[in-house]
């Protein structure tokens, strides 16, 4: 793929979109699957409020989410492999648990959109650290795929 003539910038870019795509694909179909066994159950129905504000809640935990991908991808292009990803992922929800026992699971990023799906009151910061997290695997990632020597 790197003897094409598209850019590496490219390259990451697209997949990063591919993993955007495909993860609201997951969201969707974990969500019409929930809806599905409920309805299977004869679970009772909620009201029209509370379904969209619930809806709206998974929805943004999960772009939370989705835009915490960007530091793993990162270590699996720096660490050339899919163990250090898992490794950096495993470290990640590890200290999101410690972080959240210590009581500043709100300051951790990986922690943030648990903490809002839950419903604790965030402030401000705590998106920003999420905003820069993922804006700093991004970045990061773009620029070893530019810089880095891809001879192996």
């Amino acid at each position: 793929m790197l003897a094409l003539p598209t850019a590496r910038f490219t390259i990451v870019l697209s997949k990063f979109i591919v993993i955007a795509i495909w993860s609201t694909a997951v969201t969707a179909t974990t969500c019409l699957i929930t809806l599905l066994i409920g309805t299977a159950l004869k679970l009772p129905q909620v009201s029209s409020q509370v379904f969209l504000q619930s809806g709206a809640m998974v929805v943004a935990g999960a772009c939370l989410t989705i835009a915490l991908v960007t530091p793993i991808a990162f270590a699996a292009s720096a660490w050339h492999g899919y163990l250090p990803p898992i490794g950096v992922m495993i470290l990640a929800m590890v200290l999101a648990q410690l972080t959240n026992a210590a009581g500043w699971g709100e300051y951790f990023p990986w922690s943030v959109p648990a903490l809002y799906v839950q419903g604790e009151d965030l402030g401000m910061v705590s998106y920003v650290v999420v905003i820069l997290t993922s804006v700093a695997g991004l970045v990061g990632t773009l620029l070893w795929w530019e810089w880095a020597d891809q001879t192996h």
